[in-house]
């Protein structure tokens, strides 16, 4: 989490990261024509070096920052493949 819980840094695998890259595009110009979408507003990709390591972060907004009201909440974790 950011200082403010605005903000949760998510790692990545390698793959997840060439997933990202190849949608960013798409889902760029999809957040741009629909501003109000509820998808996860995506900030941005950082890597870091730990060693000789490169690590790949995913920065998101944090969707339980708001005051809005939940009804449900669900954890969708990715399968393995």
């Amino acid at each position: 989490y950011s200082c403010d819980k605005r903000f949760v840094a998510k790692l990545m695998t390698e793959r997840d990261k060439d997933i990202l890259l190849r949608m960013l595009p798409g889902y760029f110009r999809y957040i741009r024509a629909n501003p109000h979408s509820l998808l996860l507003k995506v900030y941005g990709l950082v890597m870091l070096s730990k060693g000789k390591k490169m690590l790949s972060y995913m920065v998101v907004e944090n969707i339980f920052h708001h005051q809005m009201p939940l009804h449900h909440m669900f954890h969708i974790a990715p399968e393995s493949m």
